[in-house]
């Protein structure tokens, strides 16, 4: 049985957020994520996400949204989502108008999710 797009991107960043503490920081910008790539484009964006990390690894918070966003981004318009973030950066910023546009709008759609389970994390571990 396939799966819709939106039930893909749930479990996507329901795995991506499983073990990550949600504090205030991280909530404020997983909120602010779907308007900052509408506003500003998916690599700005992305690259926001990874400056804010303290180290290249799943390990940082802000680096695993980052590949999450990029790894669907690039898996979408069938770039190598092994690659490391900032190699699908510089893809995607060579890539396309079309095809960049696709990779965004999933992106976008990805962080609204991402906002979602946050939310829903936080409040969890607030109550």
């Amino acid at each position: 049985m396939t799966q819709r797009i939106d039930q893909e991107l749930a479990v996507t960043a329901a795995t991506a957020l499983r073990d990550v503490e949600i504090g205030p920081e991280l909530l404020s910008v997983l909120r602010s994520l779907p308007v900052l790539i509408h506003n500003n484009g998916l690599v700005m964006a992305s690259t926001y996400l990874l400056s804010k990390a303290d180290k290249a690894h799943d390990d940082d918070r802000h680096w695993r949204v980052a590949r999450t966003i990029l790894t669907e981004a690039a898996r979408v318009i069938q770039l190598d989502p092994r690659d490391r973030p900032l190699d699908i950066l510089d893809q995607l910023s060579g890539t396309d108008g079309t095809k960049y546009a696709v990779a965004q709008r999933r992106a976008q759609e990805l962080a609204t999710w991402l906002s979602r389970v946050g939310s829903a994390k936080a409040a969890e571990t607030s109550s």
